[in-house]
């Protein structure tokens, strides 16, 4: 019976390893509260060619609205039809739990009628939002309640003719 044991708790380690190993296993960190993801800084990046990319200062969330955050602009770029050459990630550090997901449209560059947000969560799942910029103005949207949302994405790939432009600005996740 003990030898059953002790092989019983070598199989439960064995197992917590391998998920410790494969990234299955997320600090349970309890938050609460709300939390902004600028257009800028340690969790944003932006890929794609540089020329491309403009910053308009005194607008969106933090340069308009809030006036309490950083940086007091928003990026933005052109549509390019249906396929992506400028897109931008806004990564969630935080905890493994339940949390809601909302994007700041601003009220200038955004006149997209196609915006395609795709949000992470649960370790590989995804859900992608279109949302037209254009028919709102300074306000934030909810795209979802999610557990453990990762990150999210935004392109330039709206499928649009024309010569539409598309905001990339805050992300808040409230807990």
């Amino acid at each position: 019976m003990r030898i059953l044991k002790t092989r019983r708790a070598m199989l439960f380690s064995m197992i917590a390893m391998v998920a410790l190993l494969a990234g299955g296993v997320k600090s349970a960190l309890a938050l609460s509260g709300t939390y902004n993801f600028a257009s800028s800084g340690n969790y944003y990046t932006s890929y794609g060619p540089s020329e491309y990319w403009h910053t308009t200062t005194n607008a969106g969330y933090c340069g308009h609205i809030s006036g309490s955050c950083s940086p007091n602009s928003m990026r933005w770029t052109y549509t390019n039809g249906c396929f992506p050459s400028n897109q931008a990630k806004w990564d969630n550090p935080n905890s493994a739990q339940d949390g809601a997901h909302r994007v700041f449209i601003p009220s200038v560059n955004a006149t997209t009628t196609n915006a395609p947000y795709t949000i992470t969560y649960d370790g590989a799942s995804s859900s992608v939002w279109y949302i037209n910029q254009n028919a709102y103005y300074d306000t934030w949207i909810w795209t979802g309640d999610y557990y453990d949302i990762r990150n999210t994405w935004l392109s330039d790939a709206t499928c649009e003719g024309g010569s539409p432009k598309i905001g990339f600005d805050e992300v808040r996740i409230t807990y």
